[in-house]
């Protein structure tokens, strides 16, 4: 019986080590782009939060001078602290989402990085199979 012989370019051990290499790389760019979106997110959402805040003030002091002006634009100041619920709303929204958002990239990103430590930590694919 002839006996199979590997042809000189072909070795299983490095294409298999090079194959985990590969995966190591593709986890470690999955984990710097989730890196980069819960930056971005925070960013967004500290400009959102600032923006409604701010929305929150002017609001509050147009309806502290109707008070101080103590005439009777009832209506106007009912409107007022209608339009000041909204934003309280509407920052609460967005608070929650926030929450939500970060709480299911840092799963993504701690799933991402058990793989990466399993795949590190454990033998190569090479001596797994044998």
């Amino acid at each position: 019986m002839a006996e199979f012989e590997y042809g000189s370019g072909l070795d299983i051990e490095e294409l298999l080590e090079q194959s985990q290499r590969q995966e190591e790389r593709r986890l470690e760019n999955e984990l710097a782009r989730i890196q980069q979106q819960l930056e971005q997110r925070d960013k967004v959402h500290n400009e959102l939060v600032e923006e409604l805040q701010q929305q929150i003030n002017q609001y509050v002091n147009r309806l502290q001078q109707l008070y101080k002006q103590n005439r009777g634009r009832n209506g106007k100041r009912e409107q007022l602290k209608s339009k000041i619920d909204e934003f309280y709303t509407e920052l609460r929204t967005e608070k929650r989402q926030r929450w939500r958002d970060k709480t299911e990239l840092e799963q993504e990103q701690r799933k991402l990085r058990r793989e990466l430590e399993e795949l590190r930590d454990g033998k190569s694919l090479y001596d797994r199979l044998l």
